[in-house]
C-alpha cells in the first residue's frame, strides 16, 4: 500500500496524520534500529501511548522480524515484573513516562519519537534496501491473560493466524480505502489487532481515540462524528452505555459496529437497531486463538432479536464441541467448545507444561491435528453456536476475565 499509494492517510491522532509512506519510512527505521540492538526471537516490550507512534513502534517491531510485547506501565509492579521475567524481554520501545518505569526493570529503551518523520521520509522517495517479508510462522505478537487463574500466560500468535483474521475480516464486510477505523482498545486487549492492522491490508484509515478517551462514551460519540468513523468495536457493556449516551444517535457515519470479550445482552442489540442504521455484528474468540474465531451478524429489526448467537467459524478455522467424556456431543447438546486451523496460537511462551495441557492433540480422524480447550460451553442451533457460559467460574468484566464466583441474588450479606 505504501509504495502504491505512499501519500494517501494511514493513521490518524488528534491533529496530526501519517500517510502511508511516512508510516512505511518511520517504521523502516525503527525496524534497523532493532536489528541492531534488540536480541533475535525474544519478544521487544511497546509501551507507548495511543498516538501514530504507536503504530511505527509495533510496525518496526514486525519488520525487524520479531514480536511485539504489549504492557501497561501503569500495571501493579508485581504483575509488570512477572510478564517480563517470563517474556525475557531486553528492549522496550516507549513512550510518555513509560521509559523510567521500564528501565527501572533492567530493559534497555528506546524513545519513539515523531520528529524523526521529517527525516526518515520527506515525500521524495522511499529508501531503496527493502527489509525481508515477514514469514508465515513468525511470532507476532505476545498477548498476556489476566492471570485469574494463577500467574499470567504469554499467548504467542504467529502471522499466518494474524493474516487469516485480517483477511478474513477485510473481505467479508467491504473494509476498503473509504473507511475510517477507529482505535481505541488498549494494546494490551486483542481486539486492538484488527483495529491496528486492519486498516493497512484494506487501504483505510486507522483514526486513534486520545489515551484513556475510551471510557467516557460521549468522547468516543464525539470522536466518530469528528472523523466521521464507518468501523469500530465495543465491548457489549460499553456499548450499552454508549447507546445511552448523548450522541449515539448522531454517529451516522458507521457502517459496521462489532462486539466482543462479553455475552451480548439482546436489549443492548435491540436498542442498537433502534439508534443506528449500522450493522451489529457479535464475534467470539479467546486470546489463544486470533481475536475471534465466529461471527453473527443482529437481524435490523429489534423485533427478530429473540437471542444472540455468537455464530459460525471464519475462514479456516474448525470448530468442535466436546462432552465430560472428550467425545463430541451431537447438535443441540450442550458441550465445551474447542478450537482448530488455521487461528490457533504457538501456545504460552516459555510454558509447554500449560501448552500442552490447553492444545491437546486431536483424535487420528479429526479435521485438525490439535484442539484449544476454550473452557466456554456452547451448544448448535439454527444459525451457529449459542454461548452458554464458562465450564469453570470465570466471568468477563468489560473484556477482562476473573475468576470471582458470581453468587446468586440474595445469597449473603450485601445482595
Amino acid at each position: 500500500m505504501a509504495e502504491r499509494h505512499p501519500y494517501r492517510p494511514a493513521v490518524r491522532s488528534g491533529a496530526d496524520t501519517l500517510t502511508y509512506g511516512q508510516l512505511d519510512a518511520w517504521s523502516d527505521a525503527i525496524a534497523r534500529t532493532l536489528r541492531d540492538r534488540a536480541p533475535e526471537g525474544v519478544p521487544v516490550v511497546v509501551a507507548v501511548p495511543r498516538s501514530n507512534g504507536l503504530l511505527a513502534a509495533l510496525l518496526g517491531v514486525l519488520k525487524a522480524g520479531l514480536p511485539y510485547l504489549p504492557v501497561d506501565p501503569n500495571d501493579p509492579p508485581a504483575r509488570l515484573a512477572a510478564v517480563l521475567e517470563t517474556a525475557g524481554s531486553r528492549m522496550a520501545l516507549v513512550g510518555g513516562q513509560a521509559g523510567p518505569v521500564l528501565a527501572a526493570h533492567g530493559l534497555r529503551t528506546v524513545e519513539v519519537d515523531a520528529s524523526r518523520v521529517a527525516a526518515d521520509f520527506g515525500g521524495s522517495g522511499f529508501v531503496a534496501d527493502r527489509l525481508p517479508p515477514v514469514a508465515d510462522d513468525q511470532p507476532v505478537y505476545v498477548l498476556f491473560t489476566s492471570g485469574s487463574t494463577g500467574a499470567p500466560k504469554g499467548v504467542v500468535l504467529p502471522s499466518m493466524a494474524l493474516c487469516n483474521r485480517l483477511l478474513w475480516m477485510r473481505d467479508t464486510y467491504g473494509i476498503g480505502p473509504e473507511d475510517r477505523i477507529l482505535q481505541k482498545a488498549p494494546v494490551t486487549f486483542d481486539v486492538s489487532g484488527w483495529e491496528l492492522w486492519l486498516p493497512l491490508i484494506s487501504g483505510a484509515t486507522c483514526v486513534f481515540l486520545p489515551p484513556e478517551e475510551h471510557r467516557d462514551p460521549a468522547l468516543v460519540a464525539r470522536a466518530v462524528q469528528e472523523h466521521r468513523i464507518t468501523v469500530c468495536h465495543f465491548v457489549p457493556s460499553m456499548l450499552g452505555e454508549f447507546l445511552r449516551g448523548p450522541g449515539a444517535q448522531d454517529c451516522t457515519s458507521l457502517r459496521h459496529v462489532f462486539c466482543s470479550g462479553e455475552a451480548l445482552p439482546v436489549a443492548v442489540a435491540r436498542d442498537f437497531t433502534a439508534s443506528l442504521t449500522a450493522r451489529l455484528h457479535n464475534l467470539y474468540g479467546p486470546t489463544e486463538a486470533a481475536i475471534d474465531v465466529t461471527h453473527w451478524t443482529c437481524p435490523q429489526k429489534a423485533a427478530d432479536i429473540d437471542r444472540i448467537l455468537i455464530g459460525q467459524p471464519v475462514d479456516n478455522c474448525v470448530l468442535g464441541v466436546f462432552g465430560g467424556d472428550g467425545k463430541p456431543v451431537p447438535a443441540g447438546e450442550e458441550g465445551e467448545l474447542r478450537i482448530g486451523g488455521m487461528p490457533l496460537a504457538l501456545g504460552y511462551l516459555n510454558r509447554p507444561d500449560l501448552t500442552e495441557r490447553a492444545f491437546v492433540p486431536a483424535d487420528a480422524d479429526a479435521s485438525v491435528p490439535v484442539w484449544y480447550r476454550t473452557g466456554d460451553r456452547v451448544r448448535v442451533v439454527d444459525g451457529g453456536l449459542e454461548y452458554l457460559g464458562r465450564v469453570d467460574d470465570q466471568v468477563k468484566i468489560r473484556g477482562q476475565r476473573t475468576g470471582c464466583r458470581l453468587r446468586p441474588r440474595g445469597a449473603g450479606q450485601g445482595s
